[in-house]
C-alpha cells in the first residue's frame, strides 16, 4: 500500500486533499463549537440589554399594570423572570416565564438547568416621584441548547467530513493525476520509439501545454526518426550499390583479363613460331593472316570495354538529333543477309515507314546493330529471325533458342555470357548486350528479353 501510494501522483494527490479537506473541515467545526455559543450568548446578552433598557424607558410613564403585556413578552423572549419593587422594597409587579409557559401537564415546559448560565440586570427608575427598582435574570439556555446540539452531531458531522472529503479528493485526483498519466504512457511510448500519440485534449492550463509540447515533440521526432530511416536506407542502398559497383568492376577486370589472355597467347604463339622458323615457311602467311585476325578480335574487345566505360562517365552526354529508325534498321537487314544465308536462316523485317525518334544516330545504330547481329549469331541452322518496327516499338524473335530463366536478369551485364565455358567459338565477348542497355537507358527506351514458345524475343518500346 505504501509502495503503491509513493510510486502513483493521483493516490499522493488523493492522500495529501483528503487529510487536507478532512482537517480544514474539522477545523471549522471545532471552530464553531468554541465560539459559536460565545458569540450566541453575547448576542443575547446584548438583545436582553437593549430590551431591559426599553422596558424601563416605558416604565417611567406607565405603571407596572398598564404594562402587563409588555412585561409578560420581554420575560417570554428572553427566558427571565422579572420583578419589580416599590421604595419599601415590596413587590408590587412580578412575572416568571417559566410559570408562563405551561406545557399540557400544567409543569412548566422548561425546566431550569443549575448549570445553564444566567444574566441579572437591576436598575432604579424614577415613577412619578416615587423611585421604583426593576430587576431581570435571564436563562441563557438556547446557549446551553445550542452547544450540546453540537456536540451530539459530532458523529455525523465527522462522517459527512469524511465522505465529503474523499469524494472532493478522488475528483481533484482524477482531475489532476488522470493527464500526467496519460503524459507517462506517451512518454513510455516514446522511450520505446512508438511516435503515434497524438493530443487532443481541449485544457490550457500547465498540463495542458506540457501535453501539446510532448506532442509537438512525438510530431517532430516521428518526422526526424522517419528522416534518419530514410537516410539510413538510402545509405544501406548506396552502401550495397557501392559494393555491386566494386564487384563488377572485379568482375570487369577479370573478363577483360580473361579475354584478352585468350588471342595475346595465340598470338604470340604464331608470332614465336614464325620468329624461331618452327615448322614450314609456307605457313608464315597462313600465320601472318591469323594473327591479324586474332589483333582484330582484341582491338574489338578493347573498343567494347571504352565504348561501356565511356558511357558509364558521369559526363558523359548524347548528341541528339532526328533519327531515321526505318532506314537503319533496313541497312542493318541487308547487311547481315549475307550472314543469315550463309547459316540458312530466314532473316525478315517488317518495318513501318518513317519511324523516327529523337536521339543519337551513332550509338542506335550500334545498338540495333548488336540486337540483330546477336539474334542471327545465336540461332540455329535453319532457325528464322523476324524484326518488326511499329510506331511504339521494335520487336526481333528468333527461334530454335531458350535463354535458363536465371540467366534474363543477367543477360545485359558486362561480360555475362550463358555459356560458362566462354568458348570463344560459342560466343562473343558478353559486351554486346551491355552496350545495348548502356545505349536505350541515356536514351529512356524500355527494353526486355523473354522466352517464347518459339525461342527468344528482345523488345524495345520508345
Amino acid at each position: 500500500m505504501t509502495r503503491r501510494i509513493r510510486d502513483s501522483v493521483g493516490a499522493k494527490t488523493f492522500w495529501w486533499l483528503f487529510a487536507a479537506i478532512g482537517a480544514c473541515c474539522i477545523l471549522v467545526y471545532t471552530l464553531t463549537i468554541v465560539f459559536l455559543p460565545r458569540l450566541y450568548h453575547g448576542e443575547l446578552d446584548r438583545q436582553f440589554s437593549a430590551d431591559f433598557d426599553q422596558i424601563i424607558q416605558q416604565l417611567t410613564q406607565d405603571s407596572p399594570e398598564q404594562l402587563s403585556a409588555q412585561l409578560v413578552a420581554f420575560a417570554m423572549n428572553n427566558q427571565a423572570s422579572v420583578t419589580i419593587m416599590n421604595a419599601d422594597h415590596d413587590v408590587i409587579y412580578h412575572v416568571n416565564s417559566s410559570q408562563i409557559s405551561l406545557s399540557a401537564n400544567g409543569q412548566p415546559s422548561q425546566q431550569i438547568d443549575p448549570e445553564t448560565p444566567q444574566r441579572a440586570l437591576a436598575r432604579q427608575y424614577d415613577f412619578h416621584g416615587e423611585q421604583h427598582t426593576i430587576s431581570a435574570t435571564a436563562q441563557l439556555t438556547p446557549v446551553t441548547q445550542t452547544y450540546r446540539l453540537l456536540m451530539r452531531l459530532i458523529p455525523g458531522v465527522l462522517v459527512i467530513i469524511v465522505a465529503v472529503s474523499a469524494i472532493s479528493a478522488w475528483l481533484a485526483s482524477r482531475h489532476f493525476s488522470k493527464p500526467l498519466e496519460e503524459l507517462t504512457v506517451a512518454a513510455t511510448r516514446l522511450e520505446n520509439m512508438d511516435m503515434t500519440w497524438s493530443y487532443d485534449s481541449p485544457r490550457t492550463d500547465e498540463i495542458g501545454r506540457l501535453a501539446a509540447s510532448l506532442a509537438t515533440m512525438s510530431t517532430r521526432l516521428a518526422e526526424t526518426v522517419d528522416g534518419l530511416r530514410r537516410a539510413n536506407e538510402q545509405l544501406l542502398h548506396d552502401v550495397d550499390h557501392e559494393r555491386e559497383l566494386e564487384r563488377q568492376r572485379v568482375e570487369l577486370f577479370t573478363s577483360v583479363s580473361h579475354e584478352l589472355k585468350t588471342p595475346l597467347t595465340i598470338l604470340k604463339g604464331e608470332l614465336e613460331a614464325m620468329l624461331y622458323q618452327i615448322g614450314d615457311d609456307r605457313d608464315r602467311d597462313t600465320y601472318l593472316s591469323h594473327a591479324l585476325r586474332t589483333t582484330s578480335d582484341m582491338e574489338r574487345i578493347i573498343k567494347d570495354v571504352l565504348a561501356v566505360a565511356n558511357m558509364s562517365a558521369p559526363d558523359f552526354r548524347l548528341r541528339r538529333v532526328e533519327v531515321d529508325l526505318t532506314a537503319i534498321i533496313a541497312d542493318i537487314c541487308r547487311s547481315l543477309a549475307g550472314m543469315a544465308d550463309d547459316r540458312s536462316i530466314r532473316l525478315a523485317a517488317d518495318l513501318a515507314d518513317n519511324i523516327r525518334v529523337d536521339g543519337d544516330p551513332r550509338l542506335l545504330d550500334q545498338a540495333f546493330t548488336n540486337i540483330v547481329t546477336n539474334a542471327v549469331t545465336y540461332s540455329p541452322v535453319g532457325a528464322q529471325v523476324r524484326v518488326v518496327l511499329t510506331e511504339h516499338d521494335l520487336t526481333v524473335d528468333n527461334s530454335g533458342v531458350e535463354i535458363d530463366p536465371g540467366d534474363l536478369d543477367q543477360v545485359f551485364l558486362p561480360f555475362f555470357r550463358a555459356d560458362k565455358s566462354r568458348n570463344r567459338n560459342t560466343g562473343g565477348s558478353g559486351l554486346g548486350l551491355s552496350i545495348v542497355a548502356n545505349i536505350f537507358d541515356h536514351h529512356g527506351i524500355a527494353y526486355t528479353l523473354d522466352n517464347t514458345e518459339d525461342g527468344v524475343r528482345f523488345t524495345a518500346r520508345f
